[in-house]
């Protein structure tokens, strides 16, 4: 019952009309609350997150929203890299009006069979998973007007979530 429970929360999350509170936020601070929480998982696995973060501008985010999406991408780079792996966690500015958060791991990358269908819900690879992390993820950015880039290959893959910036970056 609990994990029915938890499928259809999941699922529902995914709805057009989800009503977020946008508010204009730095993304290296939200980030920064939730790394320890990352990285303990990370140890516990014997892998490793490391932090690349670029001075960035404020972006409009829903916080929680955020939040689920980077734990949907991190679990999903800590599934895709054996013990001993890397998970980096990234911002960037493009300098006019594009911040980025990227999550970028060194496992062997996404097949092209599921590639193409990246983002469709229930697709998944897993023995135990769901099929709606990404999912979600696609939809978070879509109500963050932000869209999501994917580069992978044989050395890793990295999904960057690319959201308008609202302000100058400050120093």
């Amino acid at each position: 019952m609990d994990r029915a429970n938890s499928i259809i929360s999941e699922f529902l999350s995914l709805a057009k009309d989800k009503k977020i509170t946008l508010k204009p936020t730095y993304l290296n601070a939200t980030l920064r609350q939730i790394l320890p929480l990352l990285q303990a998982t990370a140890i516990h696995e014997d892998k490793e997150i490391t932090t690349e973060f670029t001075d960035v501008p404020k972006i409009l985010v829903d916080e929680n929203e955020i939040r689920q999406c980077v734990l949907n991408l991190i679990r999903n780079a800590l599934d895709a890299v054996p013990p001993g792996g890397v998970v980096t966690l990234l911002t960037d500015w493009d300098g006019r009006d594009t911040v980025s958060l990227s999550v970028k791991d060194t496992g062997t990358g996404i097949p092209p069979s599921v590639l193409k269908t990246l983002g469709k819900p229930f697709v998944t690879t897993k023995a135990t998973g769901t099929g709606l992390g990404l999912p979600i993820c696609y939809r978070i950015a879509e109500r963050h007007n932000a869209s999501i880039e994917v580069d992978t290959g044989s050395t890793g893959t990295t999904i960057s979530i690319n959201f308008p910036a609202i302000e100058p970056v400050k120093k």
